[in-house]
């Protein structure tokens, strides 16, 4: 189903790339992406493979991109805190997670579940769709940006880990 979401954005609009991040030690998931995808679109030519990054060249994708998507059935998780920490939109689908919906939880503890978190495949596709108009991604970004702070200044997780770590060294 995320070959589809792909496909449709790259159909709808021919400026666009689709950046795909993958293990160089695992070169068989990039193979079995592309022959895949190949099978569903004449727009493979517009996915671009590149291999796992240092931090340093992950945040210039990161910044050089125009928003995330949240994969799935595998989705994000430090990727997705990384993108948020740097003010980038990341859409979600969480019911197609098969892994724990990380992205939804942060996108929905930051109050920007209506903007970035869909309900359906086409919803999904909407929300990217809408995010490719530089205008409203501009206001979604610094709405990310001023929101940030509910995923990064959390003082009651660090007293329940706390209060954790008290009982465990009580035995």
């Amino acid at each position: 189903a995320f070959d589809t979401v792909m496909h449709k954005l790259l159909e709808h609009d021919s400026n666009i790339f689709i950046v795909v991040i993958f293990e160089k030690e695992k070169p068989i998931w990039k193979q079995i992406l592309l022959h895949r995808f190949r099978s569903v679109s004449e727009h493979h030519h517009r996915l671009i493979f590149v291999p796992t990054q240092s931090s340093v060249d992950f945040f210039r994708i990161t910044h050089a991109s125009a928003f995330l998507l949240d994969p799935f059935p595998f989705g994000g998780g430090v990727t997705t805190l990384e993108a948020l920490g740097a003010c980038k939109a990341v859409v979600t689908l969480p019911t197609n997670q098969s892994v724990p919906r990380l992205t939804a939880g942060m996108v929905q503890k930051m109050g920007m579940d209506h903007v970035l978190t869909a309900d359906s495949i086409e919803d999904y596709l909407n929300k990217s769709k809408k995010l490719l108009d530089i205008n409203y991604r501009t206001e979604v970004e610094k709405e990310i940006c001023l929101r940030r702070k509910h995923l990064y200044d959390q003082m009651d997780a660090v007293r329940e880990w706390e209060n954790l770590f008290k009982i465990i060294s009580r035995g």
